[in-house]
């Protein structure tokens, strides 16, 4: 494929050159659930969809997440899931003082052509915290093809 910027006037992009390219968002979920959910020792699925990765294409699958009010000095555990298999996995330890924190993580993935559950959930250690959804700090969830494997 010809490097970006060296297109030209009534240059045509081949289906092989098309194919190349990112597909860009497949799936987003950042939807305002009321109240935000207060989580403790017991996992939480915060977000959830079902999605096929389809072969020869690479992804990107993404969370950002706010969290707050931390009942006590506990470790956050926040992990985007394919099915029980983690792909990443984001751990901080606060107390009811330093208890904000906002934070975002990422897995790459190669589609395999299968149905896929892709999740986003969280735990603490002991004690309980806040997970924000709110509209103005939501939790994402974001999968994007990023181009072919």
């Amino acid at each position: 494929m010809a490097a970006p910027g060296s297109f030209t006037a009534g240059s045509v992009l081949t289906a092989a050159e098309m194919n190349d390219l990112p597909a860009g968002v497949v799936y987003l979920d950042q939807t305002a659930l009321q109240p935000d959910p207060i989580i403790g020792t017991t996992t939480v699925v915060i977000r959830t969809t079902s999605i096929v990765l389809e072969t020869g294409r690479r992804y990107k699958i993404s969370a950002t997440a706010y969290t707050y009010l931390l009942s006590t000095t506990l470790t956050v555990v926040t992990r985007i899931m394919d099915g029980a298999t983690r792909l990443a996995l984001q751990q901080w330890t606060g107390n009811a003082t330093f208890n904000n924190f906002t934070f975002s993580f990422f897995a790459i993935v190669d589609g395999d052509g299968s149905s896929h559950t892709v999740s986003l959930d969280t735990v603490a250690s002991t004690g309980s915290f806040t997970f924000s959804t709110a509209s103005n700090r939501p939790a994402v969830l974001l999968i994007e093809d990023i181009g072919p494997s």
